[in-house]
């Protein structure tokens, strides 16, 4: 196994901010400030990604984190009851800005990729025992600004797929076998694809692929013939005068059909969702207003009400917001937490065992990540 450093833990509890818990409580002795406690930790030079998943499947959530600035990957084990030990640190590439966890091997364990966007490659790590071996890298194009994972091909193995932003196409690399991947086929895109989801959008129980272009207002949407083969990309606009940045799905309306959240970034600094027409076509964007520079949106259901709502990084203005969704593919308006300085991600996951999804984000420009413990008192 390689390793480098291990951080200190815990360097500060403050609250969140936005709208009030109906009844204030406190988690571990932090406040609960608009249905959040958060607390900080340490990360390494420029964290700039961020995600969660149990690599070594002692059923608590561990916190994977790509350090931009210092070119290393930072995991912190989760210990089940909300917070985490100390960073240990894996050597990457230069400006590691993106990774995936997923498996590569069919064994049930999560790997890891990154990608290196100033190396033009991306590190495959494989997990062993719940750490991650000596990386192989792999050439992956002209600056890999996005990784994902996820099977392309229907055998149960994860398949690899990178946004080559400045190539304006995805690569993809298909799983080989033993966490090898076969050489990779650049498929064209959008333009500056900058950010890459795998999953069903048509329901045909194929994954397909979608990438947000910053370059043409629009999400490219690049069907799979089952085989791992993308057919030429269909465009759909995210919004008026829009930069789309980061992209995910989710069924927001719960009619069975995929949809497209998009975060917009710069010129219009809103959410873009378009919700499916359950054929891998969608309706035209809606938008909803979003801090100065949103970088990153996921879903999931904060309130437990059953409708999934949306969190989102919002880079410039220092803060995540949520957005309470109705189940018909609207939300209530955005609530706005206080984060790190320049947050450009953020990513989803029960970390205490309550059953309330938290939140953690990466905070680039204050080297930390902000832990945000679920209240449950929306």
């Amino acid at each position: 196994m390689v390793r480098l450093t291990v951080r200190l833990g815990l360097i500060a509890l403050v609250c969140g901010c936005g709208r009030i818990a109906f009844d204030p409580a406190a988690i571990d002795g932090v406040t609960c400030s608009g249905g959040f406690a958060r607390t900080s930790y340490p990360a390494g030079g420029e964290p700039r990604v961020v995600a969660l998943g149990d690599l070594d499947r002692d059923g608590a959530l561990d916190v994977v984190v790509g350090n931009g600035g210092s070119g290393t990957v930072g995991v912190y084990r989760g210990t089940g009851d909300g917070t985490l030990q100390p960073a240990v640190e894996y050597p990457a590439g230069t400006h590691p800005w993106s990774l995936s966890l997923g498996d590569l091997t069919g064994t049930g364990v999560l790997d890891l990729v990154v990608g290196n966007y100033d190396d033009n490659t991306i590190n495959v790590y494989r997990n062993v025992g719940g750490d991650f071996a000596a990386p192989s890298t792999i050439d992956a194009g002209k600056t890999p600004q996005s990784v994902a994972i996820g099977d392309l091909t229907g055998d149960g193995i994860g398949d690899v797929v990178v946004a080559e932003f400045e190539a304006d196409v995805v690569g993809v690399f298909r799983a080989a076998g033993g966490g090898q991947l076969e050489a990779r086929v650049d498929v064209p895109a959008g333009a500056g694809p900058y950010s890459v989801a795998i999953v069903d959008l048509d329901g045909d129980g194929v994954h397909d692929v979608v990438a947000a272009d910053t370059s043409n207002s629009a999400v490219s949407v690049l069907h799979n013939k089952g085989d791992g083969t993308l057919l030429p990309p269909q465009q759909f606009a995210s919004g008026t005068g829009a930069q789309a940045w980061h992209v995910t799905a989710a069924d927001l309306d719960r009619d069975g059909a995929m949809d497209l959240i998009v975060a917009n970034n710069y010129s219009t600094s809103t959410l873009g969702v378009l919700l499916g027409n359950g054929d891998g076509t969608f309706a035209p964007a809606t938008a909803l207003p979003a801090g100065y520079n949103p970088w990153w949106v996921v879903a999931i259901d904060l309130d437990r009400d059953g409708a999934l709502d949306l969190a989102l990084a919002n880079g410039e203005s220092n803060s995540a917001s949520y957005y309470l969704g109705r189940g018909d593919g609207t939300f209530a308006p955005k609530q706005d937490l206080a984060a790190g300085l320049d947050p450009l991600s953020i990513a989803a996951g029960d970390l205490d065992g309550d059953g309330a999804p938290d939140l953690v984000t990466a905070n680039s420009l204050d080297d930390t990540i902000s832990v945000f413990r679920n209240c449950d008192s929306f």
